[in-house]
């Protein structure tokens, strides 16, 4: 099958979504509801028919979709009138809407995702998702850490919220914490998602290099073309807290050499004004949000890189490497030298 004629079958109804359209739609589900888990249960034990994936990639545990222990990269089309379970797993998600929209629930709350929205869910945050519409396509990919390895230099090279929520998410960042991209009508982005699923489910030569590449691209693609469209969302955050993610990635982006006085005079914010927002909405005073900012960043060069640790010092702003010794000491009780090589990485 070409791509065309798989782009043009997503958007026709399953008989497995056509027999769940007419349970959640009618007026008692209760025996629709038991005819629907005898054959959620076959779907499982065989995945036959249309279900989203294939059998090589995915795995079906009570209630939602997995990747199989073989695979590192695996797209899902979201079935239509079937809300996965609340679930949580160890892989990085990211749900792209294709078409129409749909709905995201987490433990940061409810979000309607619209047609270009693509959202990177953290690992361990407990989520679900659905679609409740004929003509609405949700597309969702799975990747373990390694997959993002191919692009892992690239965005420690870059000072954005995007590139360095990526980073952290992947690497280590506490769950609760998704990021959204509004790429809208981006043809570049529906077209990558699209090839990407595209060869999830056809099996062609070469498809793990293929898809580890598109993803990548992907990835690429949204921090260069869409750092400007991008938003975080945390448990709590409200339209104040939502206001400061300007503020944030210009951080990102100077947290080198950028002072209190400095951020607050181009936000146009007394600087009292702005410390007090910072410690209500991030939680932290600003020299301790730069602080730490910076011996992250100095922590995965470490760990991954054969960089100096004088020109780790240098590049990330400390006045000299005494000064990033003792920084490293109090945040992780040891040397950067100790570090690097308890991490055994080089």
């Amino acid at each position: 099958m070409d791509i065309e004629a798989f782009e043009h079958q997503m958007h026709l109804l399953s008989p497995l979504e056509a027999r769940c359209k007419q349970i959640f739609q009618a007026p008692n589900r209760a025996e629709g509801m038991v005819e629907l888990k005898a054959m959620l249960d076959a779907y499982a034990t065989t995945h036959h028919g249309n279900f989203p994936g294939i059998p090589t990639r995915v795995k079906v545990v009570p209630g939602f979709v997995t990747l199989s222990d073989e695979a590192d990269i695996a797209v899902v089309r979201q079935l239509r009138y079937l809300t996965e379970f609340r679930h949580s797993h160890g892989f990085i998600e990211l749900l792209y809407v294709y078409a129409g929209q749909c709905h995201l629930q987490s433990s940061l709350g409810g979000t309607l995702l619209n047609e270009g929205d693509l959202c990177i869910v953290s690992p361990d945050t407990l989520h679900t998702h659905g679609v409740d519409d004929d003509s609405a396509i949700l597309l969702y990919a799975m990747f373990r850490q390694d997959s993002f390895d191919g692009v892992f230099q690239s965005l420690l090279s870059e000072s954005s919220i995007a590139s360095d929520f990526l980073v952290e998410a992947i690497y280590g960042a506490e769950a609760d914490q998704n990021i959204l991209f509004h790429t809208g009508s981006d043809a570049a982005v529906k077209k990558t998602f699209l090839r990407l699923y595209y060869e999830c489910e056809q099996a062609l030569p070469l498809r793990d290099p293929m898809m580890a590449n598109l993803l990548n691209h992907l990835i690429l693609t949204l921090v260069r073309d869409h750092d400007k469209d991008v938003e975080i969302v945390q448990a709590g955050r409200s339209q104040e807290s939502n206001a400061l993610s300007p503020v944030i990635s210009h951080i990102h982006a100077h947290y080198r050499t950028i002072t209190l006085q400095e951020l607050a005079s181009r936000f146009n914010y007394s600087p009292s004004r702005l410390s007090d927002l910072f410690k209500r909405h991030v939680g932290k005073t600003f020299n301790t949000f730069i602080r730490e900012l910076r011996i992250h960043k100095a922590a995965r060069l470490l760990k991954s890189t054969r960089i100096r640790i004088s020109d780790i010092a240098e590049h990330l702003g400390y006045a000299d490497t005494s000064h990033l010794n003792k920084e490293f000491r109090h945040f992780f009780r040891t040397t950067p030298a100790a570090y690097r090589q308890s991490e055994g990485t080089w």
